[in-house]
């Protein structure tokens, strides 16, 4: 028989205005027992939605390190004007309410990699969620793999941990981020200008063996898999994709 997946009722403690029109929500887990991989998802569950053909539950990927699943568990979204009834209703609310989440969820992690194996990160957009948890966890952890991050957003303003990411970059010689951006707010700017494409991400690895991780947009991951299978000869068993559809 299968195992019903983990349910629990965390209270909201934090709410932080990452970059515009993208929030992290932070629920406590302290004595819930909850734990996951990182890269993993969950179910967040909100009932007193009302109106939204979908239903009362979303799948986000946790951005929050494994390391702090005793404490607390985060995920990082947009909030748009013309949302989802069930992101305007997740937007409303405050630290001291309480959520549904189920999970986790998932295999888009590091699980079965060897140690020395590079890992290339490709992020599109909101994308970057389950990396940050998964820079996060690496790192604390000690580990000495290379990780390189390869992050995309429209403008500069976008690059939602993009601090954080750049400190890491100097704190750990294993770890570097690289940043583009496909619309830039203005002429000068300190990013390369443009998508993510085969040629970029071979410029920045000289590994043949690398594995490489995909989360972003559908058709950027879709394009982007194509592209390091065709033009790079990059075996399909190296890929790993998520695909984010937004609500």
């Amino acid at each position: 028989m299968q195992q019903r997946p983990a349910q629990y009722k965390l209270r909201l403690v934090h709410v932080k205005t990452e970059a515009p029109n993208i929030k992290t929500f932070a629920f406590d887990t302290s004595g819930s027992g909850f734990k996951f991989t990182a890269g993993q998802y969950v179910k967040v569950v909100l009932d007193w939605v009302v109106g939204d053909p979908r239903g009362t539950q979303r799948d986000f990927s946790i951005s929050s390190p494994a390391t702090k699943s005793v404490e607390y568990v985060s995920i990082t979204t947009t909030v748009e004007p013309n949302d989802s009834p069930f992101k305007n209703t997740l937007n409303t609310l405050k630290p001291g309410d309480y959520a549904t989440v189920i999970g986790p969820f998932g295999r888009f992690t590091f699980q079965g990699l060897n140690d020395d194996v590079e890992v290339i990160l490709i992020a599109g957009g909101i994308g970057i969620t389950p990396f940050r948890s998964i820079i996060l966890t690496e790192l604390a952890g000690g580990s000495s793999r290379w990780i390189k991050l390869v992050y995309s957003a429209k403008t500069p303003e976008s690059l939602v941990f993009r601090r954080e990411f750049d400190e890491l970059s100097v704190t750990h010689p294993n770890f570097k981020a690289y940043y583009t951006v496909t619309r830039p707010t203005t002429t000068e700017v300190s990013e390369r200008v443009g998508r993510i494409d085969a040629e970029y991400v071979k410029s920045l690895t000289d590994s043949g063996g690398s594995v490489y991780y995909i989360a972003g947009p559908p058709a950027m991951v879709q394009d982007l898999s194509e592209q390091l299978t065709q033009k790079l000869s990059v075996d399909r068993e190296r890929i790993r994709t998520e695909k984010f559809t937004g609500y």
